[in-house]
């Protein structure tokens, strides 16, 4: 086997100077209803990632959405390497991007607001890593490492995952450097990258109705990180750390997506850790509650065609109506309740009562967990 390709990437973003009085702001129809949840709103934000892409000759810049920040923006100078240059403006539902054309190699964007000029130097699209591969993406924080490992072992030996692109979410249990770390021990993967994300994750219960319009990393970094460097992948499997896809015949998701339309979307199901003296795993997932609380789909979509290539969001993509999305019954999403350290929710089996066992599952992750 070819040795495996592993690095760690920083993201190339910058925040409004503190002495400036502009702030992002709420969006519209958003009213604080939860104080204690502001802070973990991104109200300073500019840029999350910007990027050189050689083959396609322009910068690539990827915002939260601006909303106030938009006048402010608008009246700026930008200039790539003292040269000045014009944005074109693309929004989608949570973030925006700016794309510059650059006809050679660039590394410094400025931007001039007022009397005051920010400097970003930046980094150039590595999407060779991924090439041809069968990836799995997710943004973790505070994870424990053995579920990271056991998550992408899993998906190697199931699906036949050959890559895995993850973004650390600011942990404070752990390095970056011990994600990548861990993930090395996995056989079978030829290209890992660890990308270090020191942002808010955004509020995780509501400040009001419409709360989710204040969480925009999550799906600006998914299109952010499907830009740099996963856009020659063969397919992408979009797949939390607590997320296990099963295939109930030969073809395996990222074979079926790879396939014309570009995508498939996966239901799920949660499954309860049964009882046990050690530290609860994903191999322990098979029991069934009675009355199951709702489990959104996933999805696994190849970058560079069909269906795909258009905005990709957490259980589908944008602006398409998941009721027009391929549901494939040829997989089993597997949503592993206890694989959690409850940062968004109590994720015990406290509340749960009448949980029986699915011994069919049982059989299937012992086989596979143990190969």
């Amino acid at each position: 086997m070819a040795e495996t390709r592993r690095q760690i990437f920083d993201l190339s973003s910058i925040r409004i100077p503190e002495s400036f009085s502009e702030r992002r702001g709420l969006p519209r129809g958003v009213e604080v209803a939860d104080e204690a949840q502001l802070p973990r709103y991104d109200d300073t934000t500019l840029i999350y990632d910007c990027f050189y892409s050689p083959d396609r000759k322009k910068i690539i810049a990827y915002l939260p959405k601006m909303l106030n920040f938009a006048p402010l923006l608008r009246r700026a100078v930008f200039r790539v390497d003292d040269r000045r240059a014009t944005p074109r403006i693309s929004r989608a539902r949570l973030f925006d991007c700016l794309t510059f054309p650059a006809a050679t190699a660039s590394q410094r964007l400025e931007i001039q607001l007022g009397d005051t000029t920010l400097s970003l130097p930046f980094q150039t699209e590595i999407s060779e890593l991924f090439a041809g591969q069968n990836c799995l993406y997710s943004m973790q924080k505070d994870q424990d490492l053995a579920w990271i490992r056991d998550w992408a072992a899993f998906h190697v030996q199931e699906q036949g995952a050959t890559a895995v692109l993850l973004c650390d979410n600011a942990s404070t249990r752990y390095r970056s450097s011990d994600v990548f770390n861990t993930l090395q021990t996995v056989s079978g993967l030829q290209s890992v990258a660890v990308v270090q994300v020191p942002f808010s994750w955004g509020p995780t219960k509501g400040i009001a109705k419409r709360h989710g319009r204040t969480k925009f990393l999550q799906t600006a970094m998914m299109n952010a990180m499907r830009d740099r460097f996963l856009r020659k992948a063969r397919a992408v499997l979009n797949c939390d750390i607590d997320e296990l896809f099963l295939r109930k015949g030969p073809a395996s998701c990222f074979d079926q997506a790879a396939g014309p339309i570009g995508f498939v979307a996966m239901n799920g199901e949660w499954r309860f850790a049964a009882a046990t003296d050690l530290p609860v795993r994903h191999v322990d997932h098979w029991m069934i509650s009675q009355d199951p609380p709702p489990c959104a789909p996933k999805y696994c979509a190849a970058p560079a065609h069909g269906l795909g290539r258009l905005t990709w969001g957490i259980h589908g993509l944008e602006r398409v109506s998941r009721r027009l999305l391929p549901v494939s019954r040829a997989f089993q999403m597997i949503h592993c309740r206890n694989v959690s350290n409850s940062w968004k929710l109590d994720r015990t089996n406290s509340n749960e009562t009448g949980l029986i066992a699915d011994d069919a599952l049982r059989q299937k992750l012992q086989t596979v967990f143990t190969a």
